[in-house]
């Protein structure tokens, strides 16, 4: 009958719709434990990453450790310019660039300063500037022209400090006074006592020891 009908009907809805709901249970509960698995994971490490973690971050303290000991500290010479970088112009001053003659070997030195971790620094006397014969530019000309030169042929000239003031001007910057040495000591912060200075004059050993630098024997 239509009443017998509808009752199949209705247990074999049923059936399917509990068929469903079981399958549909069962996704649930694996999809639950799979969520539970990686919040358990990912509330105690995993352990295959915490292990590379741990290797990596050894290994750069490992390479941080062996740079800092290879590594030495900047080593520096301070140089005086005409008479030593560059020949005298005898009575007078270099004051252009046709003038500046570089002295046989100092380019070749220069480089193996370099290649030996030391960074030179120039200290000199420029009265031609105080006296009237070349002006600041021109010397500012001359020196990046050679410092150029410098640096092509391998070497490292750190800085350059000049006194421009005529002798009779008696500051404190001009050899023999240690004046123009002690900035550069606290510009790059050396030890005097193991610096030496590279001269050609007595006024250039005087300010040296003056400033504490050590006398070569």
């Amino acid at each position: 009958t239509l009443v017998d009908f509808m009752a199949v009907a209705f247990l074999m809805g049923y059936g399917n719709y509990a068929a469903r709901r079981r399958k549909r249970f069962s996704k649930e509960s694996q999809f639950g434990t799979h969520r539970r698995t990686e919040t358990k994971l990912h509330r105690r490490g995993n352990p295959l990453r915490d292990q590379a973690t741990d290797h990596l971050t050894k290994f750069r303290a490992s390479k941080k450790a062996e740079k800092s000991m290879t590594q030495q500290p900047q080593r520096y010479v301070l140089l005086d310019r005409d008479g030593v970088i560059n020949r005298r112009v005898v009575g007078g001053y270099v004051t252009h660039w046709e003038q500046f003659e570089f002295l046989p070997g100092v380019l070749n030195a220069l480089r193996l300063f370099a290649q030996n971790g030391y960074a030179a620094i120039v200290i000199s006397n420029q009265a031609g500037v105080g006296k009237g014969l070349m002006t600041v530019a021109a010397l500012e000309s001359i020196t990046r022209r050679f410092l150029t030169e410098v640096a092509l042929a391998g070497g490292n000239i750190q800085q350059v400090y000049y006194c421009v003031h005529a002798p009779e001007d008696g500051c404190s910057c001009r050899q023999r006074e240690p004046g123009a040495i002690h900035r550069a000591q606290l510009d790059y912060s050396f030890v005097l006592e193991t610096t030496y200075f590279v001269g050609d004059s007595l006024e250039d050993l005087r300010a040296a020891s003056t400033a504490g630098c050590p006398r070569s024997e």
